[in-house]
């Protein structure tokens, strides 16, 4: 069993990991303190009594304990790099800067991720955006209307184009945190989330920063997105071409909100997941849905004792209702989008932009339900 250690120091309380050639894993200090021992002495005994020594007691080990634990932790290591390589949520990938091909690159704007750099400018970038739209007057409506009116198959060819080059910028920018923090990324690639094409990075290597760190390689993406508005901002007032600007504008910062989101497995999800601790909140979260369905009387009462966390008991309610709401527009929104759905079939015209508008809610919606049905049979096994 081939692993490595690490202490990560966070001003809280610190946090243990177990790292295998794929995987990374969260663990006690007694657990650590076992493996420790173990990575030096094969002798259960030895390790047993070591182990007691260290804590200053006399029975809470004994050599069954280390073995099981011991055991415990090769099951649990082969399981999870076999559930690296079968569970992913992008498939098809392709790598673009793998190992050192991006070194040069992060080592020249890891400069940017300077403390005082970086608190800095990134709050700079933030007030220059809302400032921009402000003086502008550019609020939400207009954005879409705007956006709306520049759409043709020729400016939605360029846009988005522009934008996968913008959204390689924001994987540069994960890559260059992490790397500047010592935690060297892995890979930027490309593939598929679902049918759609996504890029990626690697940054698993970040695991063993402390919390600040991490969220800040969480950052790292939008931060960089911020440096193209501004770049946009300061073009728009030079050169003419400021309808279309604008537009790359809009598409820039609507990633950048969509980016915070914490309900998808985008930026913010990982910073929410980070800052309070939650490892793997998704998976925790349905688990705390589902025990409120199936057990809610014994839920409530660990709720009650606070044996749960309330920030997890928070993202759950809110997770429920954010893709509540988001169902309920999608459908109103498809329900209204009929009639020019009939004209389409009538018309004959499937080139058009506004059968396009259609198909992607609903392959939204189809996600949605393929998601429902599989957490459905998920409960009912539970049962």
């Amino acid at each position: 069993m081939n692993f490595t250690l690490a202490k990560v120091k966070e001003s809280d309380v610190d946090r243990y990991i177990l790292q295998t050639e794929s995987k990374y894993f969260s663990i006690n200090e007694l657990l650590f303190e076992i493996l420790s021992e173990y990575k030096i002495n094969s002798s259960y005994e030895i390790i047993s009594s070591s182990i007691n020594r260290k804590f200053n007691q006399s029975d809470l080990t004994d050599r069954e304990f280390i073995e099981k634990s011991i055991d415990q932790v090769k099951k649990m290591v082969e399981i999870g790099n076999k559930d690296s390589l079968k569970k992913t949520y992008i498939h098809n990938k392709f790598n673009i800067l793998k190992d050192d091909a991006g070194d040069k690159i992060y080592n020249t704007l890891s400069f940017l991720f300077n403390k005082n750099i970086f608190s800095i400018l990134f709050s700079i970038l933030i007030i220059t955006s809302i400032v921009f739209f402000y003086v502008n007057d550019i609020g939400s409506t207009k954005l879409l209307e705007h956006f709306q009116e520049s759409l043709s198959w020729t400016n939605l060819l360029l846009y988005y184009l522009l934008f996968f080059a913008i959204i390689f910028f924001h994987e540069i920018g994960h890559a260059t945190a992490s790397y500047s923090f010592g935690a060297k990324p892995k890979e930027i690639g490309f593939g598929l989330y679902f049918i759609f094409p996504v890029m990626y990075t690697n940054t698993t290597n970040a695991w063993k920063l402390d919390k600040i760190k991490r969220i800040k390689v969480n950052l790292g993406g939008i931060y960089f997105q911020l440096i193209i508005n501004l770049a946009l901002i300061l073009l728009y007032y030079v050169i003419p071409f400021q309808n279309f600007l604008l537009s790359l504008l809009i598409m820039n910062t609507a990633s950048i909100v969509a980016s915070f989101n914490p309900f998808f497995r985008y930026d913010g999800y990982w910073i929410f997941s980070d800052y309070f601790n939650l490892q793997n909140l998704k998976e925790k979260s349905t688990s705390l849905i589902q025990n409120l369905i199936l057990y809610p009387h014994r839920t409530f009462i660990t709720i009650k004792n606070k044996t749960i966390k309330i920030s997890l008991l928070f993202y759950s309610i809110a997770n429920i209702i954010f893709w509540a709401f988001v169902y309920y527009f999608i459908a109103d929104y498809l329900f209204q989008r009929l009639a020019s759905l009939k004209m389409i079939f009538s018309t004959g015209d499937y080139f058009s932009l506004d059968l396009v508008k259609i198909i992607f809610p609903m392959l939204f919606i189809l996600m949605a339900f393929i998601n429902l049905v599989n957490k459905a049979i998920t409960l009912k096994n539970l049962k």
